[in-house]
């Protein structure tokens, strides 16, 4: 999805990040909540902005360590 929104003017990557929030935000509380910081993330990219700061996250496809989707053990380690 990234890479097809690089190939978007600016005025279509905010239209289509807030078309995408809306229909999140239209989904059950546990999947508004899951995707709520990708897509926070990529709006904040979008804006020129980091994908990683404040609540965005970036949502990658895989890890070699922990990831934050997966959450954390018992230990409070991250699990991956």
């Amino acid at each position: 999805m990234l890479f097809h929104l690089s190939l978007c003017t600016r005025q279509e990557q905010a239209r289509t990040l807030g078309r995408l929030t809306k229909e999140a935000r239209r989904r059950p509380g546990h999947v508004a909540g899951r995707l709520s910081p990708a897509l926070t993330g990529s709006r904040q990219v979008a804006e020129s902005g980091s994908a990683d700061s404040g609540e965005g996250r970036r949502l990658l496809g895989w890890s070699t360590g922990g990831h934050w989707r997966r959450g954390r053990g018992r230990g409070g380690e991250v699990t991956g």
